[in-house]
């Protein structure tokens, strides 16, 4: 998966992604191989964690070569 928080968003682990994110897990973490939390939530819909991404100053306007931008994951599945 590449970093914790972005193997917990992509599952839609909505304890864990709280969890890590009040340790101080960066949100803005671009994994190796994958995206963001945030491109990766969002990809999979789970509303509830791109909501607490969000909540933590994620960045919008990421970028990835794979799901470009979090707006755009959002619509790929």
């Amino acid at each position: 998966y590449g970093n914790t928080l972005y193997a917990a968003s992509i599952e839609g682990h909505e304890p864990g992604v709280k969890l890590l994110l009040d340790m101080g897990a960066d949100v803005n973490a671009q994994s190796e191989q994958y995206n963001s939390a945030l491109q990766a939530a969002s990809f999979r819909g789970y509303d509830q964690v791109v909501r607490l991404i969000l909540d933590a100053d994620a960045d919008v306007n990421a970028w990835s070569e794979q799901y470009s931008s979090a707006f755009y994951a959002s619509y790929q599945e």
